[in-house]
């Protein structure tokens, strides 16, 4: 069912491998889809952070919590950002299963004994390649805006208010040609919104 993430999650196991030095261990992980893969310049808009980007092409929801045990806890993070869902609704799920396995991997972070370092969950984004999605998107985020909200160390970003419009329509300007993925100005606000919970995440 996962196969195809294999060689890429094999990869960051690699990587992993060569950053078991003590030293290396405790760094701001990114995990989740392209969407985060792809930032490629969040070196650059935080250039004060040890981070790992452990995020890969094409992740469901579900696939961050079937390799969570194997990225995540062997990094002993101190904090967690988190991106994915997108591509559930994209293949098809209903916005409960998509919530299932937020649960999922909620319960995992819990038990690898990492509930208490601060996790933050990115809003699944408002595309314009999924736009006739956003009501499913909309679900799935409230859902998840209440969950970060009964935690202290949980955050929810929300990166629907700069991403729209005066139309409240997503801004082309913040998306490549494919309509989903991110543009440089599309990193950029959200390095604003993460910026803006800076000091409780990282």
């Amino acid at each position: 069912m996962f196969d195809w993430y294999e060689d890429e999650v094999r990869g960051h196991e690699g990587k992993l491998a060569l950053r078991a030095k003590p030293e290396l261990r405790g760094r701001v992980v990114l995990y989740g889809s392209s969407t985060l893969r792809l930032w490629e310049q969040f070196d650059s808009h935080f250039p004060e952070l040890s981070f790992v980007n452990l995020a890969f092409g094409g992740s469901t929801l579900e696939a961050c919590a079937y390799f969570f045990e194997r990225l995540i806890p062997p990094c002993d993070p101190r904090s967690i950002v988190f991106y994915a869902g997108d591509n559930d609704l994209g293949d098809g799920h209903e916005p409960n299963k998509v919530i299932d396995s937020l649960k999922t991997l909620l319960d995992k972070v819990d038990r690898a004994g990492l509930g208490e370092i601060p996790f933050a969950f990115i809003a699944i984004k408002p595309s314009i390649a999924r736009w006739p999605l956003r009501d499913k998107i909309r679900k799935v985020n409230q859902v998840a805006e209440q969950w970060m909200a009964e935690r202290p160390n949980r955050h929810y970003l929300d990166i629907w208010p700069p991403m729209l419009n005066e139309h409240g329509h997503p801004r082309k300007e913040l998306y490549v040609e494919d309509g989903l993925h991110l543009s440089w100005d599309g990193y950029d606000v959200w390095a604003d919104v993460l910026r803006a919970h800076a000091n409780s995440i990282f």
